[in-house]
């Protein structure tokens, strides 16, 4: 069976560094098992006429020695070169240092080694944000960019779209005019096997290879599995078993009807200041994302919200559907029966989509301003000065809240996310769920006459 190599955003990135910042170590960061590691190896295999070493620091305590007991940069390349000795040291000399999480003090030889060699370095890893050994944080010696799961348009070309057919695809979004039926159901199907499968590459790529849903089950469960053992890693005891229940209530906060997180679905006496490093640690591991509640819809959004009212979201949604072990649950989306938890499964999405956006998760709740009723607006995003409330609904609810608030806020676009065809009215535009496509491009202003 042919390997599948899935094409990724992060390397377009990757060659910016590489033409132009290689004063810096790249430095590569996302949550465990998205790919980090392949994009990266596969990125320098095929730019061919470097050399290209990898140190994995998960596989080779040789590394770990050299780094710790070394006195200087002269004594460790001394020591690579010999122990690399099929390897070229020179002016195209990449190293890459894979998995520091587990010797994170390698960060702390990053500006040394830019300065006094000729050699360009990578970095990657997990749960980096988490570790409190760095001594000598190399500031200004590093490039940081951030990697996420697949999106849509990443599955898209896993699927065989290229780039023209995409491109066109999304021009005749861009138009905001009703969809044909043949185009709505194509892509509509596309996105509820994206919507299943989530944008974890293993769990991609099984797909092209068999075109079977029931193959990425078990795929999924391990990497849940993997991420469980991570958080029973936790050096503090007390951090490790407040992580452990944040992370077993994830379903059951998205299921409410109100996704507000609520410490007592932990236990009846949790509170935000018990569990608020617990937390912070799932968020550090790229596990979660927080969504924080606004108090008002004026920029900068960042000011105005409340750090201990907050929902939460889980990194893949494919992997959120597969903690919900009913294998039923793929039949049920591709046929648009998303049972109990179909807003946690939409919201969850929705917010992946806009966390790999770059963008900042926030949601606004108001008590009873709309003639004694609650207002609630699912997410609100700031880009280029401007504010976007957005809603994602399962099927083809009307958006009451969503229009309220934009009766009251005319110079604000809103977007609904829905089972419905394309439509506008009173700036709001009505979008079929695989619009998300486009969302950057809607977020920019880019519109196609």
């Amino acid at each position: 069976m042919v390997e599948t190599i899935l094409k990724r955003k992060i390397t377009t990135k990757i060659k910016l560094w590489d033409e132009g910042k290689k004063d810096t170590a790249l430095f590569v960061e996302g949550a465990r098992q998205i790919g980090k590691t392949t994009v990266i190896t596969n990125y320098f295999k095929a730019k061919g006429n470097v050399s290209f070493i990898k140190i994995d620091f998960s596989f080779d305590k040789n590394m770990f020695n050299l780094f710790q007991e070394s006195k200087n940069v002269a004594e460790v390349i001394q020591t690579l070169r010999i122990y690399f000795k099929d390897k070229k040291f020179d002016k195209n000399t990449y190293i890459f240092f894979d998995e520091i999480q587990e010797y994170c003090d390698i960060l702390n030889w990053i500006k040394p080694l830019i300065q006094e060699t000729d050699y360009h370095f990578i970095i990657s890893g997990s749960l980096l944000n988490i570790n409190q050994t760095i001594k000598f944080y190399p500031v200004g010696f590093l490039t940081r960019i951030k990697m996420y799961p697949l999106d849509f348009e990443e599955f898209l070309w896993s699927q065989k779209y290229d780039e023209n057919q995409i491109d066109e695809i999304k021009k005749q979004m861009l138009r905001f005019e009703r969809i044909n039926s043949a185009l709505f159901n194509t892509m509509n199907n596309l996105f509820k096997q994206y919507l299943c499968l989530g944008g974890m590459p293993k769990v991609v790529c099984s797909f092209c290879e068999t075109n079977s849903m029931s193959n990425v089950i078990n795929i999924k469960k391990n990497i849940i599995s993997d991420y469980k053992n991570d958080i029973f890693k936790i050096r503090d005891k007390k951090i490790m078993l407040k992580a452990v229940e944040c992370f077993e209530t994830i379903l059951a906060q998205l299921a409410k009807e109100n996704k507000k997180f609520k410490f007592s679905l932990i236990n009846k006496n949790a509170r935000y200041e018990r569990y608020v490093y617990g937390l912070n640690w799932l968020s550090n591991s790229s596990m979660i994302n927080f969504c924080y509640n606004l108090t008002n819809l004026e920029l900068p959004l960042k000011g105005n919200h409340k750090i201990d009212n907050f929902k939460i979201y889980f990194v893949d949604t494919g992997l959120l559907i597969s903690m919900l072990n009913d294998e039923s649950i793929y039949d049920s989306i591709i046929n648009e029966d998303y049972l109990t938890y179909k807003g946690a499964i939409f919201e969850n999405f929705m917010a992946q989509a806009i966390n790999s956006s770059g963008c900042e998760l926030f949601y606004y709740c108001s008590d009873k301003i709309n003639q004694g009723k609650d207002i609630e607006i699912d997410f609100v995003i700031a880009k280029n000065k401007k504010i976007f409330p957005i809603e994602v609904k399962s099927g083809k609810t009307i958006s009451s809240s969503l229009n309220y608030i934009l009766e009251k806020n005319q110079k604000m676009i809103g977007l609904k996310f829905c089972k419905n065809n394309v439509g506008y009215q009173n700036n709001l535009y009505t979008l079929p769920h695989f619009y998300i496509l486009v969302l950057e491009e809607i977020l920019s202003g880019l519109f196609v006459d």
